[in-house]
């Protein structure tokens, strides 16, 4: 699968995820209206955290295991011994989701009373309650993530992203029509609604595929032992990337009401991009350099990776620059209604600045694990990625007791996704030498200076213009800032191309 061909599909996935992230929107708009930022939504997202955490390991982690597998059984015409490393892996995930559930049933009150205050035993209890209801989502949002991993080692993308679409419409439906009569349980039976019909939704694929299913665990199989053997430090890298944002949650739910919710919505607005490019790109891009890598093609692997960071460099900066400068507009226009009032948007846009300064590292990381995983080297990010963790942790420590306060931990995290980032990159440099830093640093600097300058641009003439309301603004910024950006950078290339021209005639 060619570079061209795998954009093609990541555009194609891109199209899927914004309209499943503009439904995510409209979720998130919903739960702010009916919720607001209070101890009770603060409740549901702490609640999340199981859930969250389990979808991250087997709907992202898990498949970086097992489709380099399942590709190489796919390549020699072996497709049963692929169905039964599936099988294998939903039978274990199975089994392992059902003791996490248990475990946590059991162990739910103790864990949160290390983080939350229980003086006001009502809440508190609320908070028990919400989480052991929503503990059993754990099982589908297990199943689920072996299926995709199956099916994106197949090709295919679009499908398993588009169940997303009713997942979102079936939590809304729940806000809507039982938010007002059960309040945040109306929520909670949607999210849990949601989570089943996803995975119902997906079952077909399998089928449709031929897939033959097994109760065997087949922990013997030659595939299933390679798969766990590279998993340990996968799910390092795992909990490296998703323990910065479980940690940073449950510091908040020591400070003042609401700041859970504050610093989880600013992540939604934060994530859009990584949704709409990084992560569409990156589903397609470990299959492809997979394939690379079993074909010998290191050079193809190298030109897709440099090709694939400058993208997402071209993308990210300008959003970055623009959920930085206009963080407030932007919290007042999605979540400004109903009970979330002026204090919560000011306090959620504080945590929206800090976390945007570290949106651009995504466009470095995401794309090297996936070069590390496609090579099956896969220690190096895990390693990597936890001493991130550490420095995180260490500065959430630190930063909450300053005047930023919840804003601390969103600084801290996108102080260790810059550490994570420029680790990463010269590691791998240092251990394939198929990667030009200096390539990609200038590209980096190029494209930032010319964001730099048209969204000062941008501000000035809205300014100047005096507009308020985040509905007309946010418009009008964006129509100056989008194209003055690629005019200037399109005229800053015409410019070093002349220069070079100009160095050889000197020559």
């Amino acid at each position: 699968m060619e570079i061209k061909k795998s954009l093609q599909t990541a555009g194609i996935l891109s199209l899927i995820v914004i309209l499943t992230k503009l439904l995510g929107f409209v979720k998130s708009i919903f739960i702010a209206a009916y919720f607001g930022a209070g101890s009770m939504t603060d409740g549901f997202f702490l609640a999340m955290l199981a859930p969250e955490f389990m979808a991250f390991l087997m709907e992202i982690s898990l498949p970086i295991v097992t489709i380099p597998v399942l590709v190489d059984y796919i390549n020699q015409k072996r497709v049963d011994e692929a169905w039964r490393i599936i099988s294998a892996l939903m039978n274990v995930v199975l089994l392992f989701a059902l003791f996490l559930m248990a475990a946590g049933e059991i162990c739910v009150r103790p864990f949160f009373s290390v983080f939350l205050s229980p003086d006001d035993s009502q809440v508190f209890a609320e908070i028990i309650k919400i989480t052991r209801i929503m503990l059993p989502m754990i099982v589908p949002v297990g199943v689920f993530g072996v299926i995709l991993g199956a099916l994106n080692a197949l090709k295919k993308f679009v499908w398993p992203a588009s169940t997303q679409l009713a997942n979102n419409l079936i939590i809304i439906s729940g806000i809507i029509l039982l938010g007002r009569m059960l309040g945040i349980y109306g929520l909670v039976v949607g999210v849990l609604c949601g989570a089943v019909i996803k995975l119902c939704l997906l079952l077909p694929s399998l089928g449709r595929a031929d897939f033959k299913y097994s109760f065997a665990l087949h922990l013997r199989h030659p595939g299933v032992k390679k798969i766990w053997k590279l998993l340990p430090p996968i799910l390092g890298v795992a909990l490296a990337g998703r323990l910065n944002y479980l940690m940073g949650r449950l510091l908040a739910a020591g400070l003042e009401e609401g700041s859970v919710s504050f610093l989880t919505y600013s992540i939604q607005l934060t994530q859009m991009p990584l949704a709409f490019f990084v992560v569409t790109l990156s589903t397609v891009l470990l299959p492809k350099f997979s394939y690379d890598m079993a074909q010998g093609e290191t050079l193809e692997l190298k030109n897709a990776l440099h090709k694939s960071i400058k993208i997402l460099f071209l993308i990210l900066i300008p959003c970055q620059l623009f959920l930085a400068f206009y963080s407030l507009p932007l919290v007042q226009m999605f979540f400004q209604r109903g009970v979330f009032q002026n204090t919560a948007t000011q306090l959620t846009a504080s945590a929206l600045l800090w976390y945007s300064l570290g949106l651009f590292t995504w466009a470095v990381i995401e794309p090297i694990k996936r070069a590390y995983y496609a090579r099956k080297e896969t220690w190096a990010p895990s390693i990597i990625g936890i001493a991130s963790v550490i420095l995180n942790l260490t500065l959430c420590l630190f930063l909450i007791r300053t005047s930023l306060r919840h804003a601390g931990i969103a600084l801290a995290t996108s102080i260790a996704n810059c550490f994570y980032m420029f680790v990463l990159i010269f590691s791998y440099k240092r251990r394939t030498r198929e990667i030009e830093i200096l390539n990609l640093f200038f590209y980096l600097l190029r494209v930032s200076l010319v964001g730099v300058a048209s969204i000062f641009l941008s501000k000035w003439l809205t300014g100047y213009m005096g507009i308020v309301s985040p509905f007309i603004l946010l418009p009008i910024a964006a129509v100056i800032f989008i194209p003055t950006y690629f005019a200037m950078l399109k005229i800053l290339q015409l410019l070093v191309v002349i220069f070079h021209q100009r160095i050889k005639q000197m020559k």
